[in-house]
């Protein structure tokens, strides 16, 4: 099953890193140019995780899902994450 191979758990790991480090990027003032491609970025990511969440909720139907409270914090991040948007 996809959702719950290591490959697919290290290539989320890896965005989340990669997330994180655009993240930490941002400074003040900020060249219009970076904050163009920081931008591009979270959208990517956004879209990224958003498909992981759908994948897992496919994979492991809801009910499973929900089992896992990472999940439900996971779940609750990438929903913030598309109303921010």
């Amino acid at each position: 099953m996809l959702c719950t191979h290591w490959a697919f758990t290290m290539f989320i790991t890896l965005l989340i890193v990669a997330n994180t480090a655009v993240l930490a990027m941002e400074r003040y003032p900020e060249d219009p140019e970076v904050t163009r491609i920081s931008e591009i970025l979270n959208y990517f990511f956004t879209w990224a995780f958003v498909f992981e969440m759908g994948i897992k909720l496919i994979g492991l139907g809801f009910t499973e899902y929900c089992r896992d409270s990472f999940n439900i914090f996971d779940a609750v991040i990438v929903v913030l994450s598309l109303i921010d948007m």
